[in-house]
């Protein structure tokens, strides 16, 4: 694993190291100091490696192949491993000490450009053809990894594994991309753009190959080529998901038998995580230790009841409880701390204290549920339509007792998991997808921004733009637009990144492609029945879980504790943009994106002034003029 980055001149002059590490610079919190380059033909590539103590100390960044034809540079954590040196009929006598790079370098040198199909984890890398003086770079189809590429005004191209590297240089951080802006004001980031507008993105799925002449961009991956699964019975997709969570968690235990702490809450994603990896450990004897937070002071934010029967099921010899309530106390910038070199990712306070508790065990990873709701939670309306084609008629009947149970209109649970999932169905699909992407930019639009419309067109027609997205089924394209367009991606890269510059690796297994790729091509129905979404989960984990915790119908939210929180520091976030507005800190083209205080942003939604915060505290960080 490591951080790295490439300069191609459009010139034949050779890269300066001083190039380089003008890149790797604003990242090298993330990593060791012993850098490593590689200058060639106008190509020049530079990397280090990160703290993980665990990382074999042969891990190069970059490597070259025994002939001296490639040079590859690659942030990789690769899953399946067995089967991969299988298939490429790795040398056995080589593969206990084979690091993740070289199996990825050995996969590049066997299938060429081809070489992601056979691929599972997470990645993102770029190969150097010195015959052909060429590059070929690929991200890996989840979006846990991304690539970043941007040409400069002199002709000469920049891609770093880091998008700090790229906006280190003011030249591309001057200008911002007001769709991907607003994509991140409305609380839901778009994956696949960058902040600033000559920044290019390679991520989801897609690759990138570098020419003297052009740069193209393509896909790799494609959700519209997953064949679907059908089974006979409920059971067989119970079975079929929990071998694939077993899977995912196998892989991000490591290889050394080191210690695992677990984020334990009393949901159904983290507490399955959890039992996964307890099953595991016994069979290995790897100690498993889970951590949780407490909220004895919000009734209506408590687990503790929830987290205390699945750890006696669990039997954890290893448990420690934290009182969430204290991190609502802190002021808002010890709440969301952005990183240096961007504000699209910011760190909470309680991911921070996960990783020095894992420190504190002496856990090198820490497993965390994030994800679940992306993957697991199904769409209910979909889910609906699904069971009516099939003629179950008793969903009907379901209706009315959530209706009766949840006190709301019966009228209104037809029209939003009938009416409107089949006019998405059955209407003309580039009309549904400009109607659904109109609707999801209107109602998550800050209020502030609502005046735009030209912007508020853009946005729509980026949605609608969206490859690959566009030519899926109504289901499967709800439920990929959850994926790329959601805030949990922000906090998991920063919680990533700190636990990398600590030795830490935060892993979260439902982000793996196994999972995404059965999501995507089950039914709808197996998802949300009987009133319950996450079904398949529960039915998954019978007998693995307390029953109580696996049929907990309402789900814990934390509003309570937000409340709270929100109280003692909203005012100060709102008076947070007056103050960059008014010192003339902002730029002019953000300053009119940001809100003004005068404009009553109480009733906005509080993740958008949060994260609208966090960009007005940012440009003032940096002193933008």
């Amino acid at each position: 694993m490591g951080t790295f980055c490439a300069i191609v001149h459009q010139t034949p002059r050779i890269v300066l190291p001083s190039e380089l590490d003008t890149l790797l610079d604003p990242v090298a919190y993330l990593g060791t100091s012993n850098r490593r380059r590689w200058i060639g033909k106008s190509i020049g590539v530079g990397g280090f490696d990160t703290f993980l103590p665990a990382a074999p100390s042969k891990v190069q960044c970059p490597l070259e192949d025994n002939f001296g034809r490639f040079v590859m540079a690659a942030d990789v954590r690769l899953d399946g491993r067995e089967d991969l040196m299988h298939a490429l009929a790795y040398p056995y006598e080589r593969r206990p000490t084979a690091t993740d790079e070289d199996l990825l370098l050995a996969a590049y040198l066997r299938w060429g450009t081809d070489c992601c199909l056979h691929l599972l984890g997470d990645f993102c890398f770029l190969v150097v053809d010195r015959r052909s003086n060429t590059i070929y770079g690929a991200s890996d189809a989840t979006g846990a990894r991304r690539l970043f590429l941007a040409e400069l005004a002199s002709g000469s191209c920049v891609i770093a594994s880091e998008e700090g590297c790229l906006v280190a240089l003011p030249e591309l951080s001057s200008h911002w991309c007001e769709v991907a802006v607003a994509f991140w004001m409305m609380a839901s980031p778009h994956r696949e753009l960058s902040l600033f507008e000559r920044i290019r993105v390679v991520a989801c799925g897609q690759y990138f190959s570098k020419t003297a002449k052009a740069v193209h961009f393509g896909r790799w991956w494609s959700p519209t080529a997953l064949r679907p699964i059908r089974y006979r019975s409920l059971d067989e997709y119970a079975e079929h998901y929990r071998e694939l969570l077993t899977y995912a968690v196998a892989d991000r235990l490591g290889r050394n038998n080191e210690p695992v702490l677990c984020e334990l809450s009393g949901g159904l994603d983290s507490s399955t995580v959890t039992a996964t990896a307890v099953a595991l450990g016994a069979a290995k004897s790897r100690r498993v230790a889970a951590l949780s937070y407490l909220y004895p002071d919000y009734p209506g934010c408590d687990e503790s009841r929830a987290i205390t029967e699945i750890r006696d099921q669990l039997a954890l010899a290893s448990w420690h409880g934290e009182d969430g309530a204290r991190f609502q106390t802190l002021s808002p910038w010890d709440g969301y701390r952005p990183r240096p070199e961007s504000p699209g990712t910011f760190l909470l306070m309680a991911q921070e204290h996960a990783i020095e508790h894992a420190i504190k065990l002496g856990c090198s990873v820490l497993l965390t549920g994030l994800g679940g709701d992306e993957h697991t939670a199904g769409n209910p309306g979909f889910a609906v339509l699904a069971r009516l084609a099939e003629r179950d008629m008793s969903v009907f009947l379901e209706l009315l007792e959530i209706s009766r149970r949840r006190g709301v209109s019966l009228a209104g649970l037809l029209k939003n998991r009938v009416l409107k999932p089949a006019l998405k169905t059955f209407l003309p699909g580039r009309l549904t997808r400009r109607v659904e992407c109109q609707r999801m930019v209107t109602g998550n639009l800050p209020p502030w921004l609502m005046r735009d419309k030209g912007l508020v067109r853009r946005i729509a027609e980026q949605c609608v733009s969206d490859a690959c997205i566009g030519e899926l089924d109504p289901y499967p394209r709800s439920m990929l637009l959850r994926l790329r367009h959601n805030s949990t991606w922000v906090g998991l890269d920063a919680y990533r990144s700190s636990g990398r510059a600590r030795g830490v690796k935060v892993q979260a297994p439902l982000f793996d492609l196994r999972i995404t790729n059965f999501m995507l091509a089950s039914p709808a129905h197996l998802w949300c029945r009987d009133g319950y979404n996450k079904h398949l989960v529960r039915q998954a984990f019978r007998g693995k879980l307390p029953q109580s915790v696996l049929w907990l119908r309402d789900k814990v939210y934390y509003h309570q504790a937000a409340d709270h929180r929100w109280a003692l520091h909203g005012s100060a976030l709102v008076r947070e943009f007056d103050r960059i507005r008014t010192n003339g800190e902002s730029s002019r083209q953000l300053a009119k994106m940001l809100p003004r205080a005068d404009e009553n942003l109480e009733t906005g939604n509080r993740f958008s002034i949060i994260y609208a915060a966090c960009l007005a505290r940012w440009l003032n960080s940096r002193s933008l003029g």
